[in-house]
């Protein structure tokens, strides 16, 4: 799709403000029969992930990112963006203690395909979510359709 489809760019793309996390390129969305997409503390300390359920799944649309590859756009649900923002928060909170930045991860259909580091210092209370996640890091704009497809219909 043209760019268009992010002219109301996401504050949170798991982009936070302007600094891109891309996440690894999906290599495979293989022929599943379902979606399955996780968000949680690779400690697994904190107690709250963020599901499928937690998606605005018909929401998700594809587009390019000036300067990157394809990227996929998703809306969270309200309590998906209140589960973000405490896991966050929980994570920098963490990583302010021990001195550290703190990771999520993220899951497709049970394979982790990146760890993202929470900067406890450029986001001492957590993110905010409330205007959507971007997810980077893709070089196949075929395979991203496809993922982007499932992630739409599961």
């Amino acid at each position: 799709m043209a760019s268009s489809t992010l002219d109301r760019r996401p504050s949170i793309v798991l982009r936070i403000a302007t600094t891109a996390i891309a996440i690894s390129a999906v290599t495979a969305c293989g022929e599943s029969t379902g979606f399955e997409f996780r968000m949680y503390d690779t400690r697994h300390q904190a107690k709250v992930e963020i599901l499928t359920s937690d998606l605005v799944r018909r929401s998700v649309k594809v587009g390019n990112v000036p300067g990157n590859r394809p990227a996929i756009v998703v809306r969270l649900t309200d309590r998906g963006v209140s589960k973000f923002h405490r896991l966050t928060r929980i994570l920098a909170k963490r990583g302010k203690r021990l001195q550290a930045n703190q990771q999520i991860a993220i899951e497709v259909n049970g394979k982790v395909y990146d760890r993202v580091g929470i900067d406890y210092k450029v986001y001492p209370d957590g993110l905010n979510a409330d205007t959507g996640l971007e997810i980077l890091g893709f070089d196949d704009p075929a395979m991203t359709r496809r993922l982007a497809n499932e992630m739409r219909s599961g």
